[in-house]
């Protein structure tokens, strides 16, 4: 009887485990990135040109999209759906744009011709095949805005369904300039007020996005965070890390990618690093993850990107 038992839950593990669909799940911030060949997004922050691409790193950004391969993919830095669509076609992915960016062309149609008016945008690209969109809801609350007036990115999230199992895709780009600052919250310095702001305005972003976590774990809603966070979550004793994950509601329990990982990424620099972007998944998510033990693949070259993308692979039955 017992060897029966056995067989019948190894013919039973094998028929789930043939069952399961992989699906891969991604962030990747792209830097700047335009559509036009030989025409850079915005100015540089001292005004001189900024990032301009050639005809052959727009094919080696296509490249690295494609050995991605990913199904979901946050999207960072993007500055027009043309953009986007020069790494993820069409005829593959459904992509879903952020609605501060719709906001912005209505109040401003002309502001694509303009690189001074130019922005940077979130976006998700879902393969068509695999993955079925449900609805979308953006966080708006996110787009904060600065002690100029000028709003940050907000999230682009949708609930999707993939795998047979439903859950929230979100694309972050939470405001940068503070990442390794060790307290965020008590950071002063009257000789850096750029950074003091930095910080601030990322500390006032981290209590919405708890917020928008608490609201779906209290819901049974499990879901993905694909961002570049602007901050090294994978320390000891981080304090942003720890209010997003402070276990209220009591089941909440979060997982990264990569997590305490030095890689390497060689647009940004050749030696190894702590990441700054993650995978982040609620704990009933987590349960189907199968991580890589490196979760990112390397990008050459400054003015491809210099962020790398970071993938997960999900084995959802």
């Amino acid at each position: 009887m017992l060897r029966l038992l056995i067989t019948l839950a190894t013919v039973f593990l094998t028929w789930a485990s043939a069952a399961a669909e992989q699906v891969r799940v991604a962030t990747w911030n792209i830097a700047n990135f335009w559509h036009v060949e030989g025409e850079y997004l915005r100015p540089e922050p001292g005004g001189g040109p900024g990032q301009i691409r050639t005809a052959a790193d727009y094919r080696a950004i296509a490249d690295l999209a494609r050995e991605l391969n990913a199904d979901i993919v946050g999207l960072q830095e993007m500055g027009s759906t043309e953009a986007a669509r020069r790494a993820f076609p069409e005829a593959t992915y459904d992509l879903i744009f952020s609605r501060r960016f719709e906001e912005d062309l209505r109040a401003d149609p002309s502001k694509l011709a303009n690189p001074k008016k130019r922005d940077i945008y979130t976006a998700l690209a879902l393969r068509k095949d695999k993955v079925k969109l449900i609805r979308i809801e953006p966080i708006a609350e996110l787009a904060i805005t600065d002690r100029e007036g000028h709003p940050v990115r907000d999230g682009t999230a949708a609930l999707v369904e993939a795998g047979g199992r439903r859950f929230w895709a979100v694309s972050l780009h939470l405001n940068s300039g503070c990442a390794r600052i060790e307290d965020p919250a008590s950071y002063r310095n009257p000789s850096r007020p750029n950074l003091e702001e930095a910080c601030e305005m990322l500390v006032r972003q981290i209590p919405i996005l708890e917020r928008w976590i608490d609201v779906r774990e209290r819901a049974g809603e499990d879901f993905v965070l694909l961002g570049d966070f602007n901050r090294v979550f994978d320390r000891a004793n981080e304090p942003l890390w720890r209010d997003l994950d402070d276990r209220d509601p009591q089941t909440l329990d979060l997982f990264m990618v990569p997590y305490r990982q030095a890689l390497v990424c060689s647009g940004h620099s050749p030696e190894p690093d702590r990441s700054i972007a993650y995978v982040i998944l609620n704990k009933r998510l987590w349960a189907w993850a199968e991580p890589s033990d490196s979760p990112k693949l390397d990008v050459t070259g400054k003015n491809v990107s210099d962020h790398c993308p970071v993938f997960l692979d999900l084995r959802l039955p």
